[in-house]
């Protein structure tokens, strides 16, 4: 029988969804289903000989494509869109279970495609698999054995039904009554499957390959263990009702992994993390805080490009140093931004040692100009503030420095015209030229440090000497009177205990209101609101070291 449709049909077809072909059809016509933009997989019985020419031109939608094992010929463009000798759109799964190749095969190439022996050579991107034909479905994914005397197989597609709307993937799978081990989730296997709203990981061992589970837009939170080695290029992206993501991955994050997730308001990354590549979380419009864990030893470009919420970040405390991309401009001709350009951060708290490019064409640093930031706190493992670091930061109010600091360069903190309190650790060597140029609103400046840092041209001159009060070690104060720009400061104080008492340390703004409890991997471990002293606020957690941020500052704290 010969299927085909008569051209008065063409609106009815356009909104075709779910397309089930009959043993009976022997032969499917040309442009038969052109253009049903909203059919989205379709198995082609054994009964089919022959696919005519633009049988499913069109169909953009189109993801998952069974030939069945009797088909003979493929007519030109039955799936895929060519201009010339150019693919502009293509099925991303082919399934061939024709043992021979049919003629014209090249016109249902997928983007991957499965086939059973290495006939199929003019195909890119092909992945054999000897027992294709014992394909089988449970809970809406289906496997294909890899070796069925080993019970071994492989996640390669799903159902695109209602029976994958809550899809398991575990370390084992059951089917009639045979128990296989699932050694991979292959590419593309869920993409753009609107039909799922939960996604489980039951013990699954292994990577995840790339844009398996794409523009799935039903899909709300996920749990991803750390039994999970990888996750592949574009994993998530677009998955634009994705609120939660707990990434406990024992390993690598693919580029673009959560792309265009729009609602997504918190990624807790795992510990064994050790790489946030390429536009990881671009467009997360909604994301307001990220902690980066210790073990990331690089972010790359574009990573918070669009991150139009994300308000605060941590770097946790770490060892190794943490290399910083940029949001790489999309024209050549075009300077790159700072990593942060798009972010409203109100609070930074770095951990460790950090690298990136200091170049103009770069964006000088991942701060550089954010208008919204207003309280920094470094620890001790860093080790210098990069020349124009903080340039430009017009919001920010605190900076907290540890005794790791040695030196700060130049224009670090030029144009930090709202900068009021400033505090350095026992370590400062130096002070670059106009690191403090245009602030003229600082009213404390603490120094840990015995020598007075030597300071470069203009390092401290506009800074208001009537308005703001230096305070300095016990033993130094006649140095400080002595040594060049720090002399000409009209109130040098040795009372820097009372700091408080002149109108705010990070302590005193952060008790006054409510106060965040993370743990040095950046984990939320408590909250506490108008509390009276830090010992209050810690109050019942083991012993460690901790971070309270609150009222537009962040401090470090250990607890016994």
């Amino acid at each position: 029988m010969y299927l085909g449709r008569n051209v008065n049909d063409y609106v009815n077809f356009k909104s075709l969804e779910t397309l089930t072909i009959g043993s009976s059809i022997t032969s499917i016509g040309n442009s038969a289903f052109e253009d049903c933009n909203s059919l989205t997989a379709i198995q082609i019985p054994s009964s089919v000989t022959s696919i005519g020419e633009r049988a499913f031109y069109g169909c953009e939608r189109l993801h998952s494509v069974t030939i069945g094992a009797g088909v003979l010929s493929i007519g030109s463009n039955a799936f895929i869109h060519r201009n010339g000798n150019y693919t502009y759109y293509r099925p991303q799964k082919v399934i061939w279970l024709c043992n021979t190749p049919p003629e014209g095969y090249g016109n249902a190439e997928g983007s991957v495609n499965y086939v059973a022996n290495t006939s199929y050579k003019s195909l890119d991107n092909v992945k054999v698999y000897p027992y294709l034909s014992s394909l089988f479905e449970v809970g809406g994914i289906k496997y294909v054995p890899v070796s069925p005397s080993e019970r071994t197989c492989e996640a390669i597609d799903c159902a695109y039904d209602i029976t994958s709307s809550v899809v398991h993937i575990g370390r084992t799978v059951n089917y009639q009554g045979v128990e296989m081990t699932v050694e991979d989730i292959r590419p593309y296997v869920c993409y753009d499957n609107d039909h799922m709203k939960a996604l489980h990981f039951d013990g699954y061992v292994g990577d995840v390959g790339d844009y398996a589970f794409y523009d799935c837009d039903s899909l709300a939170g996920i749990i991803i263990p750390n039994t999970v080695d990888s996750l592949g290029e574009s994993c998530f992206q677009g998955c634009t009702a994705l609120t939660q993501a707990s990434i406990n991955v024992n390993g690598s994050l693919g580029a673009s992994c959560f792309q265009g997730c729009t609602a997504l308001t918190q990624a807790i990354l795992g510990d064994s993390i050790t790489e946030i590549p390429g536009s990881c979380f671009r467009d997360c419009s909604a994301l307001p805080k990220i902690t980066i864990p210790a073990a990331v030893k690089r972010i790359g470009n574009n990573v918070f490009e669009g991150c139009t919420s994300l308000a605060n970040v941590t770097i946790a405390d770490r060892d190794s140093v943490l290399t910083l991309g940029y949001n790489k401009a999309y024209y050549s001709s075009e300077d790159n931004e700072p990593m942060f350009a798009d972010c409203p951060l109100n609070a930074v708290y770095i951990g460790g040692n950090i690298s990136y490019s200091t170049y103009a064409s770069d964006g000088y640093s991942p701060f550089y100009r954010n208008t919204s930031l207003e309280s920094v706190t470094i620890t001790d493992k860093e080790t210098e503030i990069s020349e124009n670091e903080f340039y430009g930061c017009t919001n920010l109010k605190n900076v907290t420095l540890g005794d790791g600091i040695e030196a700060i360069g130049s224009y670090a903190f030029s144009g930090c015209a709202a900068l009021e309190d400033f505090t350095f650790g026992s370590s400062l060597d130096s002070i670059g030229k106009e690191a403090f140029s245009d602030c003229t609103a600082m009213t404390r400046l603490v120094s840990r440090t015995a020598e007075p840092p030597v300071c470069g041209p203009q390092a401290l001159d506009d800074i208001n000497k009537w308005t703001c009060k230096l305070y300095v070690p016990d033993a130094s104060i006649d140095a400080y009177k002595a040594a060049d720009q720090w002399k000409e400061f009209f109130f040098i104080t040795t009372d820097i205990a009372h700091a408080v008492e002149d109108g705010g340390s990070p302590a005193d703004r952060i008790l006054s209101g409510r106060v965040q409890v993370f743990d040095l991997s950046g984990r939320q471990v408590k909250e506490a609101r108008n509390a009276n002293s830090i010992d209050e606020v810690l109050n019942g957690l083991p012993s460690g070291t901790y971070i309270l941020r609150g009222s537009g500052a962040a401090m470090k704290v250990a607890h016994e």
